[in-house]
């Protein structure tokens, strides 16, 4: 067993080239390597002795994965001038929920919320009905490739993984068992820290982030204030009213 963990771990450098030994064309180590982990070839085992691998082949993880549509996430920033600050923000938080989403945080002035990535637009679009939207930033950021490079890390890391535990099931030795089950808690973290890239990647796809900072209309930018079409009106208050 001893001997099969030090083939595990080199063999991939001695098939590589790195062993200086020859046989057959491949060093002894890599030799070894393969022997003892596909089985010994026919030309080397006993006569009629069938080859019994200690591990099963396995498909080999394609290198591309079709993934359609693309994930992206969308984030969209607003400032608007309203009249009335509190209901505005109670406004924002009712249709986040009644599009399926929630509040992530709230503020005296500003909100944010998550979206259902499919009513992005919908939600968006209601905004501009509670005032006058004085500033206004989306962004779509393309993580598909970020995600593509995470689903072939976590299959590979299932896949040794696999590997680990089918040697563990066939260790005698105590302190080859030790190494192989240190081994094996490595490689289980890391499986477990790469669901958690994967399912937060999946969740901010799945829900955009919209946030809100209110600004009373009397307090915007005059060039955001609704302009009288007679200066006259202004004597009369009317400006002030729509201020509000």
């Amino acid at each position: 067993m001893r001997e099969l963990m030090l083939a595990f771990l080199v063999g991939a450098a001695c098939l590589s080239g790195g062993c200086q030994v020859s046989h057959g064309g491949r060093s002894l180590l890599a030799s070894k390597f393969l022997t003892a982990t596909f089985g010994a070839p026919a030309s080397e085992s006993e006569p009629g002795a069938p080859a019994e691998p200690l591990l099963e082949a396995e498909a080999p993880t394609p290198l591309l994965t079709v993934m359609s549509p693309r994930k992206v996430i969308y984030t969209g920033r607003f400032n608007v001038a309203v009249g009335d600050v509190d209901s505005s923000i109670q406004a924002v938080k009712a249709m986040a929920d009644n599009l399926g989403g929630y509040m992530l945080r709230m503020t005296v002035n500003a909100i944010a919320v998550r979206i259902p990535a499919a009513k992005f637009d919908s939600a968006v679009a209601e905004l501009a009905k509670l005032g006058t939207v004085i500033d206004k930033d989306i962004t779509a950021r393309d993580v598909t490739d970020q995600h593509l490079d995470l689903d072939m890390r976590l299959r590979n890391a299932k896949a040794l993984q696999k590997k680990l535990i089918a040697l563990l099931e066939k260790s005698q030795a105590v302190r080859d068992t030790l190494e192989i089950e240190k081994e094996l808690q490595r490689v289980s973290t890391e499986i477990e820290r790469i669901e958690g890239q994967i399912n937060k990647l999946s969740h901010d796809v799945a829900y955009s982030t919209l946030t809100v900072t209110f600004t009373l209309t009397r307090n915007a930018p005059a060039e955001t204030r609704v302009k009288l079409p007679f200066r006259w009106l202004g004597s009369l208050g009317l400006d002030q009213l729509l201020a509000f």
